[in-house]
């Protein structure tokens, strides 16, 4: 590093708390005098003023002058470590540390998914499971999770809160369920092992349990994505037309009017994506919008939850506006983006994955009828 670039990270740091050391001015000296210059030459020609040049070199005589006083002690500051890393080192690390982050937010931006069936497919979003409350119907939970593992082109999604992992002022609430914490975690790796997720939210309740979530090791081999809070997905089918499922634990916004408010609000500030999508207030809202400018179609939904008792709500009076915990969203390729029929929607699942399978039949009659007519 040279005389001018020292100088320079020493000016960078509160002079009076990091003054010159007798290295920095016994250097700069030693220069100063081989340059043959002036005060003002040498100054400009390490990029200092002319000031700074006499106060170095005033201070190298200040320092020398007090070495030479008989001190009873003397402890140099190079001999003894420190704690605390280097500056540079410290600059270098935030620097990696930012790139990786900013990497890592702008693919999570929009995140590619390519679909390798070809004609309609089905995806049933799961909302709040809370497998270890005793309020949940496990028996549904476990019912439309066969429905995805047996249902050619349907993909199972889950928007969180996959426990309750009570914390906090919370925790005597464990008192009223009979499942305990490791059941509960034996429960949340059948529900994540059991389907192989689009995308799974990481709600509220499972931030709850800190860093290092168990779930992230669970679903290791997962195809899907696990994101908390949200993420947004392109689906991106066979025939080049593509799908995006913008899925979050909660939207911002709340209207006791409304349901669906929150996906809703999104939609109209500007989001034209294809389904918008929300979970945690164990609630069910649709609400179907068109962009006046694009006549982009978007679907703004709130899924409720498998716990069809909740204790909470009934404490506070909350009324009763969980008409299924699961939604289904069918999605034909076939047809144009501003389509009304490229996505329905179903509460009633049963009712939604036999038509996913009309559909799919319906498009496997068709292919092979223009196959055998040679249009393929």
């Amino acid at each position: 590093m040279s005389i001018s670039e020292k100088l320079q990270k020493n000016c960078q740091s509160d002079s009076r708390n990091n003054p010159y050391s007798l290295d920095q001015c016994e250097e700069v000296h030693q220069s100063f005098v081989a340059s043959e210059m002036g005060h003002s030459q040498y100054a400009k020609s390490i990029g200092i003023g002319v000031g700074k040049l006499r106060y170095i070199l005033r201070r190298r005589n200040e320092l020398i002058e007090r070495l030479a006083v008989d001190l009873p002690f003397e402890i140099k500051r190079k001999d003894i470590g420190d704690d605390i890393a280097d500056v540079d080192d410290i600059i270098e690390r935030r620097r990696r540390e930012f790139n990786r982050r900013d990497r890592a937010s702008k693919s999570n931006a929009l995140i590619p998914c390519s679909v390798n069936i070809k004609g309609p497919v089905g995806i049933l979003h799961m909302g709040d499971n809370h497998v270890d409350d005793p309020g949940t119907d496990i028996s549904l939970l476990q019912k439309h999770i066969d429905m995805i593992n047996c249902t050619e082109g349907l993909f199972g999604a889950n928007v969180g809160d996959m426990a309750n992992h009570w914390v906090g002022r919370l925790a005597r609430l464990h008192a009223y369920q009979s499942t305990t914490q490791a059941e509960t975690w034996k429960l949340v790796e059948w529900l994540m092992t059991s389907v192989d997720w689009l995308y799974i939210i990481g709600g509220n309740h499972d931030m709850w349990v800190g860093d290092g979530d168990p779930i992230e090791w669970m679903i290791r081999n997962q195809m899907g994505v696990y994101k908390s809070h949200g993420a947004r997905i392109q689906l991106k089918f066979p025939n080049g037309n593509s799908a995006i499922v913008n899925a979050r634990h909660d939207w911002p916004g709340h209207s006791q009017y409304n349901p669906a408010h929150g996906p809703a609000k999104a939609i109209q500030r500007g989001i034209t994506d294809n389904i918008v999508i929300a979970g945690h207030k164990h609630i069910t809202g649709y609400q179907i919008l068109k962009n006046p400018l694009s006549g982009a179609i978007s679907h703004a939904l709130r899924v409720a939850s498998y716990k069809i008792h909740d204790d909470y709500a009934t404490a506070l009076g909350l009324p009763d506006q969980n008409i299924s915990p699961a939604v289904l969203t069918i999605i034909d390729p076939e047809k144009e983006q501003n389509d009304p029929g490229m996505i329905n929607v179903f509460h009633d699942v049963d009712s939604g994955v036999e038509f996913l399978k009309f559909l799919r039949e319906k498009y496997v009659n068709v292919s092979a009828n223009e196959a055998s007519q040679g249009k393929v």
